[in-house]
């Protein structure tokens, strides 16, 4: 998980994880989600996969007519312009040495036929996304196996729950992040699920010099 990845493979340590036993109806909020069919068919085992398979993986079941999103851009994201997180429809190979985004839920086309990440053109939610865990979240107490955890910084992980059935309701999409974040389990800053974006496995984390390659 901690070697740097070769650029010209546009290959990415990622953990897939088998899904865990059922869980008691009392367990906690997090219990809830629920995980897609196992992906390497032994729990715990590392592999390396695509920007590309895995954004098929997280949205395995976008609504008909929807589609998900993705950012790319060098650099530092602190000072990048506005513009550069305009999202565009997944498709096109994206570059391994830059900083990768990709959108947690899928979007129907706006009036005009265009891809556009806003509550409005929301269709459903793939995945609940955890920020920032093991710096301002204890990892120990995300004790629900992750479908993918994903070293952005040094020490820092982004933890991804993807959804058997996406969320296609926008409020309850909302509450269940917000329940997430009240819980203590997520960054504050990372609410807003209908158009959030979260790190992709291969790219790099501009934030600091030289650029950290995600693992």
């Amino acid at each position: 998980m901690n070697q740097t990845p070769s650029p010209a493979a546009l290959r990415a340590s990622i953990r897939f994880q088998a899904p865990p036993p059922p869980f008691d109806e009392d367990d906690d909020a997090l219990t809830d989600l629920v995980h897609p069919p196992k992906i390497t068919g032994i729990t715990g085992i590392t592999d390396t996969i695509s920007n590309a398979d895995f954004l098929r993986a997280v949205h395995h079941a976008t609504p008909e007519g929807a589609r998900y999103g993705v950012v790319s851009f060098p650099g530092n994201p602190s000072s990048a312009p506005r513009s550069a997180w305009n999202a565009t429809a997944a498709g096109s190979e994206l570059p391994d040495r830059a900083n990768t985004y990709f959108t947690v839920a899928s979007y129907y086309n706006d009036e005009s036929g265009g891809f556009r990440r806003t509550k409005k053109t929301f269709a459903a939610l793939a995945a609940i996304v955890l920020d920032d865990v093991g710096t301002k979240i204890d990892a120990e107490r995300v004790s629900l196996d992750p479908s993918w955890r994903l070293e952005t910084s040094p020490g820092n992980f982004q933890v991804g729950y993807i959804l058997e059935v996406p969320l296609a309701s926008a409020p309850e999409a909302d509450r269940l992040m917000k329940a997430v974040i009240d819980a203590g389990l997520c960054d504050p800053g990372a609410g807003g699920p209908t158009a959030r974006l979260v790190r992709l496995p291969v790219g790099i984390n501009g934030k600091t010099d030289p650029p950290f390659t995600c693992v």
